[in-house]
This record gives structure tokens, C-alpha cells and sequence, in this order.
């Protein structure tokens, strides 16, 4: 075998080790291993098996603290808590722009300032799948025609602005969390992209609607009672 053929295999055995070893500590609640072995995998020019592995371990933490208060607010009727849901969504939204504040720093200095988008959709995904089963609950449970009414209702008597306000959903409140989410990820992204001029700040903008899909769901829910 050739040396450079050699090199390959120890390349590949490397990162095999390092990829179980991370896996273990995962098992283990091991959180400083973890946070160590994350910065490895761009040195092993692993930088989408880093982001892959260490976005999931935090998005299953982050949907272990939801899951708890859902189990809670599932039981729940809304005359009892009637924002207990949006209350929810909003708590979900900041563990996940926390999770990204903390991280961001060591994902641009060790990953290169682009991945941070790919570091997120790893935890959207998360995100996405637990707003999705917050806002069904919540459509259950509330005729969603009366909220948007007295939403827009709300907004029309204080002359608030519709600035967090889809054009396509009307003034609810889950739709002004989303809107602040995306504004705090737009905002991280206009930073962290200023060393690629191809990114233009649609082109953020797009990719960020791309990986958020309550707003489908708001969507499907005003077209029903609009």
C-alpha cells in the first residue's frame, strides 16, 4: 500500500474514533468531552460530521425541556391558560437563540463564519417538529378564526405596527415570536457572512424562511378562517 493510501486509512480511523468517542460522551452527559471533540472535527476537515453530530446532541436537549412543559399544556384547557401555548412557543424559540449566542463564537473561529447556517438547520429541525406539535395542539383547542379576529382587533384599537406580522397570516401572536426569531437569526447571519459577498441579505432572509415551517401551518389556518 502507498503512503498516501496509509495516510488515508489512519485519516479514516481517526475520525472513526473521535466520532465514537463523541457518541459516548453524549451517553454519558459528559458536557466539557463534548464541547472539545466538537472542536476536532474541523481539523479532520470533518467540519458537516461535526456540525451534524453536535447540532443534534443540542436540539434533542432543547426538545427534552420542551417536551416536559408540552406534556404539561396537552392536559391544559384554554380558558384555563389561554397563551399557555404561545408562552411555549416562545420559550422554544429562546432556548433554541440562546443555544445559538453561546455557540456561535467557537462555530466561526474553529468552523468558518458560513456555518453557522448549516449549525442551525440541524437544530431547526427540532424546532420545527416540536412549534409543529405546540401550534396543532393549540388549533385544537382554540377556534383560531376568533383569535385572529381579536388580534387584529388588538392591533387596530393600540395602532401598534404590523412590522412582525406576515402579510400572509395576519396579526397573531405566534406568527410576531417567528418574526423576532428570524430577525435575531438574520441579524447573526449578516455578521457572520460579511466574508462571502455572494450572500446577499435575501438570500439569508430565503434560506431561513426555508428552514422554518410553522409559518405553513399559520398560513393553512388563516386560508381556513379568512
Amino acid at each position: 500500500m502507498s503512503v498516501l493510501g496509509e495516510l488515508n486509512e489512519l485519516h479514516l480511523e481517526v475520525v472513526s474514533r473521535v466520532s465514537a468517542s463523541f457518541d459516548g460522551f453524549v451517553a454519558v452527559e459528559d458536557t466539557k468531552a463534548i464541547e472539545e471533540l466538537f472542536r476536532l472535527f474541523p481539523i479532520m476537515q470533518k467540519h458537516e460530521l461535526g456540525l451534524e453530530k453536535y447540532g443534534k446532541y443540542l436540539a434533542k436537549k432543547i426538545g427534552g425541556k420542551v417536551e416536559s412543559q408540552f406534556s404539561l399544556i396537552s392536559s391544559t384547557q384554554p380558558s384555563d391558560k389561554p397563551n399557555v401555548h404561545v408562552a411555549l412557543v416562545t420559550y422554544l424559540l429562546e432556548l433554541v437563540a440562546q443555544t445559538i449566542q453561546v455557540n456561535e463564537s467557537v462555530i466561526h473561529d474553529s468552523y468558518g463564519g458560513d456555518s453557522l447556517l448549516k449549525f442551525v438547520r440541524f437544530i431547526q429541525s427540532q424546532c420545527d417538529h416540536h412549534a409543529e406539535l405546540i401550534f396543532m395542539d393549540f388549533k385544537e383547542k382554540h377556534e383560531v378564526a376568533i383569535v385572529l379576529q381579536s388580534a387584529r382587533h388588538e392591533l387596530l384599537i393600540n395602532n401598534r405596527s404590523s412590522t412582525f406580522v406576515s402579510s400572509g397570516v395576519g396579526q397573531i401572536l405566534f406568527n410576531a415570536r417567528i418574526e423576532l426569531y428570524l430577525n435575531f437569526l438574520r441579524r447573526r447571519f449578516l455578521v457572520s457572512s460579511k466574508e462571502n459577498i455572494l450572500w446577499s441579505q435575501v438570500d439569508i432572509v430565503t434560506r431561513l424562511r426555508s428552514y422554518f415551517f410553522l409559518s405553513h401551518f399559520l398560513r393553512e389556518a388563516n386560508a381556513e378562517h379568512g
